[in-house]
């Protein structure tokens, strides 16, 4: 990204889910739903607003491998800094 577009790239692990989460949705042992509220008590107990100043969550952009953002884990990850900065906008490119 950075050679290609001029874009830094700041990989967060705090943002991603667990080995064992992804294995349980990728092996359908668990659905999309479980999988999110799962996700969702992971990053809470993570408290990862604390990971990214707001300043760096502006303007950046999620990164994930889901063609759509509903079936993804950063619509999660979204969602969860909404809650806790009310000004920021979401958008699914």
């Amino acid at each position: 990204m950075k050679e290609i577009a001029s874009i830094n790239y700041k990989y967060t692990k705090e943002m991603a889910p667990t080995e064992e989460l992804m294995k349980a949705i990728r092996d359908k042992q668990i659905s999309i739903e479980e999988f999110k509220k799962q996700f969702l008590k992971i990053l809470k107990e993570r408290k990862i607003e604390k990971a990214l100043s707001k300043e760096e969550i502006d303007m950046s952009c999620l990164l994930c491998s889901e063609a759509k953002a509903e079936d993804c884990h950063r619509s999660v990850v979204s969602e969860y800094l909404r809650s806790k900065y009310k000004e920021i906008e979401i958008i699914n490119i």
